[in-house]
């Protein structure tokens, strides 16, 4: 006997069942969904993405340290730009951005005045 041919005729049996069973099949669905609508107010849903791994995982305390320790999360995004201008605009871009705490670019690295350091450490006789 074929495997499809029998597999096919479980399900014929089982529709047939159903079929001769139809309203108490129907009332033990309507029941079971009563059931777990009773359960809907106790479901929550948490959007912290450790609280999905294992706990007591070295990623999970590590990264754990990480919050406590720095005051921020440590999560991070990373763009890039093919001039000043174009930094300059992607990071306004981004400040205005609700879920944006800090953004730091290369130029905002970069100390005050620095053209006047280069100038002066070039002009520095070797």
């Amino acid at each position: 006997m074929r495997r499809g041919t029998w597999l096919a005729r479980v399900f014929a049996r089982w529709g047939q069942a159903v079929q001769h069973f139809r309203r108490p099949v129907l009332l033990l669905t309507t029941g079971v969904s009563f059931l777990c609508l009773l359960a809907l107010p106790t479901l929550t849903f948490d959007y912290n993405l450790l609280h999905l791994q294992a706990r007591g995982s070295e990623s999970v305390n590590w990264e754990l340290r990480i919050l406590e320790n720095s005051g921020r999360s440590s999560w991070f995004a990373l763009a890039t730009a093919s001039s000043v201008t174009e930094t300059a605009r992607k990071a306004a871009q981004f400040a205005a951005l609700p879920a944006v705490e800090e953004v730091q670019t290369i130029a905002s690295l970069a100390p005050v005045g620095q053209e006047e350091r280069l100038r002066l450490i070039k002009s520095w006789p070797l």
